[in-house]
């Protein structure tokens, strides 16, 4: 046993506040729907469907399931589907079914995708149009198929009811094996979440706003958050948006709950801040926040709840939470807060033993938010969930974050860092493991260290070591296509650099701290400039302030100068600024190269000039004039 708590950590720990401990999501959605039947549930693009006919919608979605495929308890249902109506009926029908879902994202490198499905097990897969994204054998129905059939059963209530223990999802995450590992979350971990919690507000009178991907454990409070309370979940559209397309979902559909990765949170409040203004409650986190981008949005959003949230996938979303105020910004870092309700958080030794308030230890977490563990990964379950030492009920469970942490003398806590190599990229979990045995498959590389370049203003970025093997002359270019036939696109490194050998410590480990001292030299030494003039040097400018480098080339693939999605994004928003080009977030996709963009917007702005003449002339023609006044003055 442990030494006893120091009292103070103890009376922060009692969070205990009553919920439906003991019931389901599907059972408890039915209820919320019965009394909200009329509210809109669900609302995407101009469809929406109110909490009555959602209810009646899943529980057809149910009976289909189980009559068509035999979907009942013990049973995974892949689901590979856009943010939709469609999306949310889906996961209630399988819910309901008592079967438990598993989100998969078909733009990932089919071999990984492989690799999940026959992980799963899946009894079946639900798919929109990317039925050839999984492997052969798997039994797989089309979303339009799944509707007509939902169509002619039964809407009344479902007769069988799920275990508040039994696995709702399994979402995969990155692994030090070198293989996703997925995480089982019961359903009772949904609830402990978003029912009777304090740290948002979650009551009918909200609008969320559904943007995380369903394989990002944030899509879990969207989602469960606004239907287990009565709100009304806005569902974004799918692809990536552009800070302009968040604003106006923002403003339009009266959105009052924001959830933001802490990297896209630092974007919006240098680039769009006016546009969180009508927001309530805005939830930042997946990595530290900025201080100096707090400071700047508790002065801008003067009406608006700014929350730090903290909790790994392993704990259902959120562990703790902290309303920010004007005395946290006056140091780093900014607090991530309590435990939340129903939830225990222990910082403790190598011996798990307390820790002083204000002494640095490893972060456990406790309670009804715990999740199952790993599926069919005993072993890694064993190590990574714990008996609880501190708690009285039998069989309880402590999941060891390896995160850094120490409790304030207030009773908030102050995440300090990694005990392992684990970064965060884009809000998403990333062991450099799994990359470096990505690059070692490659027939010229004889080893690989990947780290994290730090950044005060955006998120982290990957880099990588390799050193080659006999026949040198691998190229960046051909080590990032072999990496995305193998990885998604947020853990393929911004840079690849090559070295004979890895410098190595004292005591024989790889010496990171070099490298990363090495990386920064390398990065300030010149590389051709692109070219000067016209609309290509307007292009050059703004990749140079969102790579943060002054030696990009002209011909140089964004993505392979250290661009990622969210740089993207910030990209699109500084050629809006400068430009009065139209351009869709996806056309940076189609064009990734500084002198392909430019031909790109060039051609646009001809036409637009063109187009513009066109209309004076029409103009000048209708009024009677002759053809001598000018076309910018009839286009302004």
């Amino acid at each position: 046993m442990p030494d006893r708590l120091d009292p103070r950590i103890a009376e922060w720990n009692r969070t205990g506040r009553p919920y439906e401990r003991e019931a389901s999501v599907g059972g408890l959605f039915a209820r919320v729907a019965a009394a909200n039947t009329d509210r809109i549930a669900v609302e995407f693009h101009r469809e929406q469907v109110t909490y009555g006919e959602l209810e009646r919608l899943s529980n057809q979605w149910a009976r289909m399931l189980r009559r068509a495929a035999a979907i009942g308890a013990g049973s995974r249902v892949g689901v590979c589907v856009d943010r939709s109506v469609d999306l949310a009926v889906c996961l209630l029908g399988i819910l309901k079914a008592g079967a438990a879902f598993v989100p998969y994202d078909g733009s990932e490198p089919s071999r990984r995708l492989h690799a999940a499905v026959r992980n799963a097990e899946l009894s079946m897969a639900i798919v929109d149009g990317a039925e050839g994204a999984f492997p052969d054998g798997t039994p797989v129905m089309q979303l339009s198929a799944a509707r007509r059939l939902a169509e002619r059963e039964d809407a009344g209530p479902v007769e069988w009811e799920t275990g508040a223990t039994e696995p709702a999802y399994l979402m995969y995450t990155s692994g030090t094996t070198g293989e996703p590992k997925a995480v089982v979350v019961p359903h009772r971990g949904i609830l402990r979440l978003v029912r009777n919690n304090t740290f948002a507000a979650m009551g009918p009178e909200e609008t969320f706003l559904q943007m995380a991907p369903i394989t990002f454990d944030a899509s879990t409070f969207e989602i469960w958050g606004a239907l287990l309370n009565g709100a009304r979940l806005v569902m974004m559209p799918p692809g990536p948006p552009a800070l302009s397309a968040i604003g106006r979902v923002i403003r339009d559909s009266g959105i009052t709950t924001l959830w933001l990765t802490a990297g896209l949170f630092h974007l919006m409040v240098n680039e769009a801040i006016d546009d969180l203004r009508p927001l309530r409650q805005l939830l930042a986190g997946g990595d530290r926040l900025s201080p100096s981008h707090v400071a700047r949005a508790l002065e801008k959003l003067a009406g608006t709840a700014l929350i730090n949230g903290y909790g790994p996938t392993e704990t259902t979303t959120f562990a703790c939470c902290h309303r920010i105020g004007r005395a946290d910004v006056s140091g780093a870092p900014i607090p991530i807060g309590r435990p939340i309700a129903n939830t225990q958080v222990h910082v403790l030794d190598e011996a798990m033993q307390p820790v002083q308030v204000g002494a640095e230890g490893e972060i456990y977490i406790g309670g009804d938010g715990v999740a199952l563990g790993y599926w069919k990964s005993a072993e890694l379950t064993r190590e990574k969930f714990v008996a609880d030492p501190f708690s009285e009920e039998p069989g309880t469970r402590l999941y060891r974050t390896f995160d850094r942490g120490q409790w304030r003398d207030d009773g908030t806590l102050d995440f300090l860092g990694r005990a392992d190599n684990q970064v965060k990229i884009l809000g998403h979990r990333v062991e450099p493991e799994e990359i470096e045995r990505a690059l070692k498959e490659h027939p010229l590389v004889r080893d690989a260290v990947v780290i994290a370049r730090e950044s005060a203003e955006a998120d982290k970025q990957l880099v990588a070591w390799v050193v080659e093997g006999d026949h040198f002359g691998i190229t960046p270019g051909a080590l990032r296509a072999h990496l995305a036939s193998r990885l998604p696109s947020y853990m393929i490194p911004a840079s690849f650099v090559s070295i004979s050998k890895l410098p190595l410590t004292a005591n024989g480990k790889v010496n990171r701290a070099a490298l990363a001292a090495e990386e920064q030299d390398r990065r300030k030494q010149p590389e051709p400039e692109p070219g000067a003039g016209g609309v290509e040097a307007i292009v050059a400018e703004a990749w140079r302030k969102v790579l943060g480098r002054s030696d990009v080339g002209r011909d140089e693939n964004f993505f392979d100068a250290g661009g990622d999605s969210l740089r993207l994004i910030q990209l699109h928003s500084e050629l809006g600024r400068s430009m009065s080009v139209d351009l869709d977030v996806t056309e940076l996709f189609e064009y990734p190269t500084i002198s392909g963009l430019a031909r790109r917007l060039e051609s646009a702005a001809s036409r637009n000039f063109d187009q513009a003449r066109d209309r004076a002339q029409k103009q000048r023609r209708a009024m009677g004039l002759g053809r001598t006044a000018s076309v910018q003055e009839a286009a302004g």
